[in-house]
């Protein structure tokens, strides 16, 4: 038997049908195997181009930092594997392009000997719809019952009985005569008419009708479709659809075919009836017309035309249909027969050849109105629109842009476009006319956009529930430079429920093209799209060969780098520096100098300034040719201001033949002395070829950093206000200005993004902001001056206690700027308010040059008191600023001021970050207004479990006011991820005014302590009960110097309540849990003692102090346990305000010891009665042991409960201390040596949340 199921009676024919098999195998096993490997080659490109995207956010925040690093080794490295990268796939496609060729030749022949072997029967898809189309008694072939076989099947009238089976190879099953075209997504339209109901499949598409007693149907109508391959067009086709109905329909159905064409017309066509028959429950139509030439879909129709009313209910239900070409549309001469596709039916979710760009690029933009709301995802992008119930939602839509790549758009023009969107969608989305309306726009290079006919192809829900929505444009005759998608919300009714949707996915395809197959066309497309944005996207640099400063002129100084390279000048009081300048050299190779000639070349210098730096650079540009050097004629400069310390200096013009090297310079050009000293320092260059038509290609190879220059000046717009914004809009009270209120300037633009952001302009005056105003991305507010410019939220005293805890002047969750603003608030929550919990992702707020003040709530909190009310229902924590990170969030705060009654700034963690929080406090002022016992703090930091190390700096501020740690909960549930010490947040920083720290963490640790302090003892455990309770690390060190061995875990178990959607912290009986079954051991050994505690009963609700007493039962004799607070020990790091000291004597030095310099100021000891003053190093911020370096307070101020105190005195301001006689290192009040000096003293009236205080130094 052949694969094509007919008895053989040809041995040659047999042989060659065998041979011709074999070799079709061989093929497409070479075919897949090489498109799997072009497949994985796009991919490494793709994720090649990940790490571009990667490396541009690292030029960004090395702006933002303004230390540039260099990458140019590995930047280079990885240019040149996308490179080759992209060599591979297209040598892949050329092999499978030669494979595919293979097989349609011999796919070719093989038709020829099928064509004798089979004739015109058909191969159905499944024996059932085979004995339904077919006669009793006939014999015929279906595919299956495995994939790669078919099976003969006689027709016994009830049932279908396999007679044999054959290979079936499914690389030709596209080449039969006869295939179904109703597949599980193809489109179905319909209607139910003549008091008719539908009958629809799971998907919900109209398959049939049923017409109860008494009436007519008429009208009602059923009609598959399918798309029409390009080859089709214009072709005869017979189409022949197959219904199961009630016994004996005999209604009339009228079939027809249509079509839908690229101007979303639906035409008739003309139609010849063929056969219509109707035996028992089953009834076959077939039909046949010509293929309209602009037809994008082909339909066949049947409606309901004849019959009186019913006199019982009759049903009429599509089961199956397929087309073949008729004889006049058969194969024409030269046609290959892959190219003879049968309408397959294929939608774009069957597909992997598609176009177009990653999902991240997408920028989602879109309309929320008539009550609609934005959903967004985690980078901030409008993917939907949700719509409360009773809303109209009227107007809404969801945009998204493709922003297409210059190499592609010529390949682009006039193609036929499919595209299909996956959408989240509520289920009453499919009711009525509340459809979501596909449109697509077109935008030239002009940026004139262009509504394109959009034709809606399929629509229907998938197995997991989303929205499969199918549409069709022919795209413009021109290059299309951004593709701007739509979903439209096509109803403005209300409805009773919520509803909504929500973009997923986002697919383009070439759906028709006369060169070649649309799949392979689609193949060339996105191996060209992908190739060309990974090497867009990736920065590459290249470090100098040279750097050099001249000191000529003006006594300029020279100022090195850590390389010793010259690069900069120091300007000393009294001199000019005029002419001193910095020059930049980079040499080109031979190849470079003849490949660039014509270029035009870009070099962006990064120069970091003296704060006061009030110097004109002058830019020249300068080439060195085989001649001597030359200053290019048509060289442009420009110098972009970066804050105060840093600038960009821009240079442009066209490389020449002869040109050998590249040399920019800078120069001072004022004659005038300057009264302080001032300097410059030119900390990194890069070079770029700046042509449009330049391949990417050869910019990398080259070593040139296109993408680090695109990201330097969209990173611009983060830090000069200065800078060109593509957006600007004003804002004035007098109405002089494009708007009068800042809502509406901020609301006036919806299609920002991470490289096109707005500017506001604020002019004087003071402005009232909407409660809790919601600022949207990528919005800048820059005012005329903290002094001039006020934006402010003054509530008033009555206001209810829910809106003061909920309103604040903005809520600034996504990025956002701030700049020469003053912002108040006065019985509200915060001032700003950033805290999306983990919804919004890698976002950034900047406060530059503002001032931040909460008025405080006092006057809400003294109505409640004058009316009965409850003052303690006021919101209390009255901040500046109240920030909550999110993973990968960012906040700066410079040359600002922060004013909070209770705190300045407060920073709290939220749980599950996947990458860390940076926040920045720089050169600002941070108060307390309020100083009163139990308030008070210039920064508060909560971390909750972030379960990440999440850096605080604090850098040059004055604080007034104390910095407090407060780990009073855990947002993480899981017992792994519950820590026994919080301390996430790490406070680092110098150069501030000193600032008494406090912390308070409920976490606890199971703490084990040895009775003995014989030298070298250390603690060891085991036991499945210790694994539960001490967790996955244990701290601890052995016995030296005189103080005994210690152990702790990293466990939680405090047991204490926490925030989050899960159970308390656990308890050490949770941890333990139900024993009673299966008995848990402890066992503890240090030194030659060891001991075990068992625990066999359920242990859930045994409390901490019960299984402690069972542990120490069993361990009294040589240990102790007990509960630890390892957060407690967490002590921030100024690096002017401590040093790391020797302890140079015998014993350990405890946490909280007065120390001495002993015989240096590098080696310490604990500090005696007998010392001189003059002696005193610090306190020992840890437990020192000997020979070891630890941690010593130097400077600063110290809460007295951070010292080893001998005596419980009151303490007053001024009052000093010394050296206990008895206790080396122990303070006590009063005495000679005259240590640290009160600065806090004790409360006449005790106060719980009251810290006295000494300074240091």
């Amino acid at each position: 038997m052949t694969m094509f199921g007919g008895p053989t009676t040809d041995p040659a024919l047999a042989e060659r049908l065998a041979a011709l098999e074999a070799r079709i195998d061989q093929l497409t096993q070479a075919v897949d195997s090489n498109a799997q490997q072009a497949a994985n080659a796009v991919d490494n490109v793709a994720g090649e181009r990940a790490a571009g995207d990667e490396a541009a956010q690292q030029a960004v925040n090395q702006a933002v930092e303004g230390s540039v690093r260099r990458t140019d080794a590995v930047a280079s490295q990885l240019g040149a594997e996308i490179v080759t990268r992209a060599v591979q796939v297209r040598n892949l496609n050329e092999r499978v392009d030669g494979m595919i060729g293979d097989v349609d030749a011999i796919a070719d022949d093989a038709r020829l000997a099928r064509d004798v072997a089979l004739a015109n029967d058909p191969i159905f898809e499944t024996a059932e719809l085979g004995r339904l189309a077919t006669t009793p008694g006939t014999i015929f072939k279906a595919l299956g019952p495995a994939s790669q076989e078919a099976t003969a099947y006689r027709n016994d009238g009830t049932t279908a009985t396999p007679v044999f089976s054959f290979p079936s190879t499914k690389s030709v099953d596209d080449k039969t005569t006869s295939v179904s075209i109703l597949s599980d997504t193809s489109p179905v339209v319909g209607q139910a008419n003549g008091g008719a109901t539908a009958i629809t499949d799971p998907m919900g598409r109209i398959m049939g009708w049923s017409i109860p007693a008494g009436y007519n149907g008429l009208q009602s109508q059923t009609e598959p479709r399918w798309e029409v391959p390009p080859w089709a067009r214009g072709r005869e086709v017979i189409v022949r659809l197959l219904a199961v109905t009630t016994a004996g329909y005999g209604r009339e159905i009228t079939p027809n075919l249509r079509a839908v064409t690229e101007t979303d017309a639906t035409p008739d066509v003309e139609t010849t009836v063929l056969s219509d028959v109707q035996s028992g429950t089953s009834r076959t139509i077939e039909m046949s017309g010509t293929v309209p030439s602009d037809a994008l879909l082909f339909g066949a129709r049947a409606s309901s035309s004849g019959g009186g009313s019913a006199q019982a209910t009759e049903t009429f239900r599509i089961i199956a249909a397929d087309v073949r070409l008729a004889a006049s549309g058969a194969r024409r001469a030269g046609e290959r027969t892959s190219e003879l596709a049968i309408f397959a039916g294929l939608t774009m979710a069957q597909t992997d050849r598609l176009i177009g760009p990653k999902w991240d690029d997408l920028v989602g933009t879109g309309i929320a109105d008539n009550g609609a709301s934005y959903i967004f995802d985690a980078g901030g992008r409008r993917m939907g629109v949700s719509i409360p119930a009773n809303e109209s939602g009227a107007n809404s839509y969801g945009r998204w842009e493709w922003a297409v790549p210059k190499a592609i758009r010529g390949d682009l023009r006039e193609q036929s476009l499919g595209i299909r969107f996956e959408v989240a969608a509520s289920s009453n989305y499919g009711v009525g006319q509340r459809r979501l309306l596909p449109l697509v726009q077109a935008v030239n290079e002009s940026g004139v956009s262009a509504n394109l006919t959009t034709v809606l192809i399929n629509a229907y829900t998938d197995a997991n529930g989303r929205r499969q929505i199918e549409a069709r444009v022919k795209l413009p005759a021109y290059d299309v430079r951004r593709l701007d998608v739509l979903l439209s919300h096509n109803d403005s009714e209300s409805d009773t429920l919520n509803r909504s949707f929500e973009l997923k996915r986002l697919e383009f395809r070439i759906v028709a093209t006369a060169a070649m197959s649309p799949a392979r066309y689609n193949d060339l497309i996105q191996a060209e799209y992908v190739r060309q944005a990974a090497v867009r996207d990736v920065a590459t640099g290249q470090d100098l060969d040279y750097v050099y400063a001249s000191s000529q002129g003006g006594d300029a100084i020279r100022r090195l780098d850590a390389r010793g390279r010259q690069i900069g000048v120091t300007v000393p009081p009294g001199k000019s520096g005029a002419t001193a300048f910095t020059q930049v050299q980079r040499s080109l190779d031979l190849d470079s100098q003849v490949n660039l000639v014509g270029k035009k070349i870009k070099a962006a210098g990064l120069i970091r300034t003296s704060p006061n730096f009030a110097r004109t650079l002058t830019q020249v540009t300068q080439v060195l040719t085989t001649g001597g050097p030359r200053r290019p004629t048509d060289e442009r400069v420009r110098t972009v201001r970066l804050g105060t310390d840093y600038r960009l200096c821009i240079f442009e013009w066209t490389h020449q033949a002869g040109d050998v090297r590249m040399q920019p310079y800078v120069q001072l050009s004022s004659s005038s002395n300057v009264s302080e000293e001032m300097w410059y320092e030119w900390i990194d260059t890069q070079f770029f070829i700046d042509d449009d038509d330049v391949t990417h290609a050869e910019n990398l190879c080259w070593g040139f950093n296109h993408t680090r220059l695109k990201a330097a000046e969209k990173a611009l717009q983060l830090f000069d206000p200065h800078y060109d914004y593509p957006f600007v809009v004003t804002v004035e009270k007098d109405g002089s200005g494009d708007f009068t209120t800042i809502e509406a300037a901020v609301e006036s633009v919806k299609t920002l993004s991470p490289t096109d952001w707005l500017l506001v302009r604020i002019g004087a005056g003071v402005w009232d902001i909407t409660p809790n105003y919601e600022l949207p991305p990528y919005v800048v507010l820059y005012g005329k001056g903290r002094e001039r410019t006020t934006l402010q939220l003054l509530q008033p005293d009555d206001a209810d206690p829910s809106d003061i805890e909920a309103n604040s002047v903005f809520q600034a969750d996504r990025p956002v700027i701030f700049r020469s603003i003053k912002m108040q608030c006065r019985n509200a929550r915060y001032v700003v308010h950033s805290d999306s919990g983990t919804a919004i992702r890698d976002s950034q707020q900047i406060f530059d040059d503002c001032l931040l003040e909460h008025l405080g709530n006092e006057g809400a909190r003294a109505w409640q008191a004058a009316h009965g009310g409850d003052p303690g229902a006021i919101w209390k924590s009255t901040c500046a600023i109240g920030f909550g990170s999110s993973s990968g969030s960012r906040m700066d705060v410079t040359n600002s001021e922060l004013i909070g009654f209770y705190a300045g700034f407060l920073y709290h963690t939220n749980g599950g970050h996947t990458k860390p929080v940076v926040v920045r406090l720089l050169n600002s002022t941070i108060t307390a207004r309020n100083d009163t016992a139990d308030q008070g703090y210039a920064v508060i930091v909560e971390p909750y479990g972030a379960m990440l190390s999440c850096p605080l700096l604090i850098q040059g501020c004055t604080l007034n006011g104390d910095i407090r740690y407060l780990a009073n909960k855990w947002f993480q549930n899981a017992p792994d991820q519950q820590l026994s010490g919080d301390a996430e947040i790490g406070i680092h920083g110098n150069s501030n005014t000193p600032a008494i720290f406090t912390v308070s963490d409920f976490g606890r640790a199971l703490r084990f302590d040895s009775l003995s302090t014989a030298a070298g003892e250390g603690f060891t455990f085991s036991g499945a009960a210790a694994d539960l309770l001490l967790g996955a690390v244990v701290h601890g060190r052995a016995a030296a110097g005189g103080a005994a061995a210690f152990a702790y875990g990293d466990q939680e178990v405090s047991g204490n309540a926490t925030a989050g959607t899960g159970p308390a912290n656990s308890s050490m009986g949770e941890l333990l849990g139900d024993c009673s079954t299966d008995a848990k051991s402890l066992t503890v050994a240090v030194g030659a003692a060891s001991a075990t505690a068992v625990f066999s009963t359920d242990m859930t609700n045994v409390s901490n102090s019960t299984i402690l007493a069972t542990i120490n039962a069993a361990i009294g004799s040589f240990a102790t346990a007990t509960l630890f607070a390892p957060g407690e020990l967490y002590r921030p790091r100024m690096i002017d305000e401590e040093a790391d000291l020797k302890n140079i004597s015998a014993v350990v030095i405890r946490r909280g010891m007065v120390l001495a310099h002993d015989p240096d100021d590098r080696r310490v000891r604990a500090m005696t009665a007998t010392d001189p003053a003059t002696r005193y190093a610090g306190v020992a911020w840890e437990d020192i042991y000997p020979g070891e370096y630890g941690r010593v307070k130097t400077r600063g101020h110290l809460p007295v409960t951070d010292l080893l105190r001998s005596d419980s005195a009151p303490l007053a301001f001024a009052d000093t201390f010394s050296i206990d006689p008895a206790k080396p290192g122990w303070i006590i009040k009063g005495g000679s040596q005259g240590l640290l000096k009160v600065i806090r003293g004790t409360l006449v009236t005790p106060d719980a949340d009251y810290i006295e205080a000494v300074r240091v130094s």
